[in-house]
């Protein structure tokens, strides 16, 4: 799997794959218009904070998007294409932003995500943390801390 920067003309891209993934969890069309308008990834998130996809045979299987500041970082996208979801990508895909982090000088990160996709984190050693209000719908959803060893 090879991974590459995303760059402003990757946003389409980038944007479809997000939206078909959190489709994918049946949270009804009312969340899934609020997640596109203000929660998908945006041309100035790509432009100012860090974001890779991953690629393998030709396919777009991924990206994560982290906003790295000192002291605290917060891990704001991590997708998988809908059709490669438990395949194995998403862990490949992990090791790709955990080694980046660690090569930044990052020690640790927070995020929030779904009741669904949380198994997944704390196979990855996620701890998980107090739920913490979506944002779109005010529903209480998992927050989880990842420290880098």
């Amino acid at each position: 799997m090879k991974f590459y920067k995303a760059k402003t003309f990757d946003l389409n891209m980038l944007r479809e794959i997000a939206y078909e993934s959190e489709k994918i969890w049946d949270v009804g069309e009312n969340f899934m218009d609020v997640f596109d308008d203000k929660y998908n990834i945006t041309e100035e998130f790509i432009e100012k904070e860090h974001v890779f996809y991953g690629v393998d045979k030709n396919e777009v299987i991924g990206f994560w998007g982290i906003k790295a500041q000192e002291g605290f970082s917060e891990l704001v996208y991590f997708y998988i294409d809908h059709r490669w979801i438990n395949q194995g990508y998403g862990r490949k895909i992990w090791e790709h932003l955990v080694s980046w982090s660690k090569d930044q000088g990052i020690q640790e990160f927070t995020f929030i995500t779904s009741d669904r996709a949380a198994k997944f984190y704390k196979k990855m050693g996620a701890t998980l943390m107090e739920g913490k209000k979506s944002p779109s719908d005010e529903r209480e959803v998992p927050y989880f801390h990842y420290r880098i060893t």
